[in-house]
């Protein structure tokens, strides 16, 4: 990950990360031989959170993705050979093969899986009209990634991602890399013994919304050393306006809006914004899609260093 080159020389101030919580939608049970008829000792039986559930017995002969946290994790994790097909999102993922069909998971039918070698279905929990009872009617093996949520959830897709490759073992790794960069984060944070006030938004230009400290950005911005000025933890969004924003005057502003020609510029220049501290002192930001994505995956840490800058945290 580009966190530990970037801040390897930072570890020193690293403290030891505590248990985060993990996944209560993952069960993963390993058998013995003789403690189950059938199933030899290297079967697993794994379920995601909607309640799909599979004794494997070998890693997938073919996948089809269109969670782009799990098309992520897949390839973090060495088995990116292993996708035959994928959405479109997912194919523009680095390191993702570029022989990976292209298929919307809402037109994707059986016999082209099974044509492909497709024997496991990834769908993402943001997905809607796909028929996964159609499909594991027909002998695939489907699991829902969740591509929300934050550090736990990560680590709840890493887990489910290693389980279903049958590389848990590299799975615990990457979770330990991961909490290893947000310790390096967080002694950054309390070295700089200041909160600056946060303010992100994303939507588009005319119609922006606030992350709340509920949401995965909220949570990284309080990880870099950040106090969200939306503090409701019940949504991840907030409707705001001017006068929202003139009570809260944040001292930071980070934008995860992205349009065409749309610029920091563009962010003080609306409405009774110019009376805002952030805009005041300059310290508007634009977090681009030449950024690591935000997402619960490995590449959260990469983002996580990213926003620490933005806030002053991070060099």
């Amino acid at each position: 990950m580009k966190i530990k080159r970037l801040i390897s020389f930072l570890l020193l101030f690293a403290l030891f990360s505590g248990t985060l919580s993990s996944c209560r939608y993952l069960s993963v049970d390993y058998y013995k031989k003789e403690e189950r008829a059938k199933v030899n000792e290297y079967s697993i039986t794994v379920s995601d959170f909607s309640g799909n559930s599979y004794i494997l017995e070998k890693a997938p002969s073919g996948i089809y993705v269109s969670s782009p946290s799990a098309a992520e994790i897949i390839v973090e994790l060495g088995a990116g050979r292993l996708i035959k097909s994928c959405s479109a999102e997912c194919k523009e993922l680095s390191g993702m093969p570029s022989s990976a069909r292209v298929s919307s998971s809402g037109f994707i039918t059986p016999d082209a899986l099974k044509s492909l070698g497709i024997d496991t279905v990834i769908f993402s929990s943001e997905d809607g009209g796909t028929d996964a009872e159609a499909l594991k009617n027909e002998g695939f093996n489907v699991f829902v990634f969740s591509d929300k949520g934050g550090v736990a959830t990560a680590e709840a897709n890493i887990r489910l991602a290693g389980a279903v490759t049958f590389k848990s073992d590299l799975a615990e790794t990457i979770i330990k890399d991961i909490r290893d960069d947000i310790s390096v984060v967080k002694a950054l944070a309390a070295k700089a013994k200041i909160k600056r006030k946060v303010y992100a938004e994303g939507g588009t230009p005319d119609k922006y919304f606030a992350y709340s400290a509920g949401s995965m950005i909220g949570e990284l911005i309080t990880l870099a050393g950040g106090e969200n000025v939306f503090t409701n933890e019940s949504e991840e969004t907030v409707n705001v306006d001017a006068s929202t924003m003139l009570q809260t005057n944040p001292e930071i502003i980070i934008s995860f809006v992205e349009a065409e020609k749309f610029s920091a510029n563009d962010i003080r220049k609306r409405k009774d914004f110019e009376n805002i501290s952030a805009c005041k002192n300059g310290q508007v930001f634009l977090y681009d899609s030449t950024m690591p994505a935000v997402r619960p995956a490995p590449s959260l840490t990469d983002a996580l260093y990213q926003i620490a800058k933005f806030i002053g945290t991070a060099e």
